[in-house]
């Protein structure tokens, strides 16, 4: 049985996306939701809690997850900025080596 095309087409977007370098920050995101569901659920069917609780756990787990992601934003986002300005200082124009030079000063 075969797939029909829009599902191929959108699997091998999904595929493209999720081995790209900038999908990394949206694979982190996926992982917390996930771990975030997964909690809730297990809270709603396993302990027996309500959707209150299971609505305040979610939300609680929400802004973690909000928090977490933006401290990953602070580091990784850094580290990439940082190898594209190293990347830059080897450029044969030399505004945009001279430019590079002193934002990487700026950092030190």
């Amino acid at each position: 049985m075969t797939e029909p095309v829009g599902v191929q087409r959108a699997v091998r977007r999904l595929r493209r996306i999720w081995g790209s370098a900038e999908s990394l920050q949206w694979r982190v995101l996926l992982v917390l939701l996930v771990v975030a569901v997964v909690s809730t659920i297990t809270a709603i069917l396993v302990f027996d809690q309500g959707w209150g609780a299971a609505l305040l756990n979610f939300g609680t787990e929400m802004t973690g997850a909000f928090m977490t992601y933006l401290l990953l934003q602070r580091v990784l986002g850094r580290e990439v900025t940082k190898e594209e300005l190293i990347a830059q200082m080897g450029s044969t124009v030399n505004d945009v080596a001279v430019a590079a030079a002193e934002e990487l000063r700026r950092w030190a």
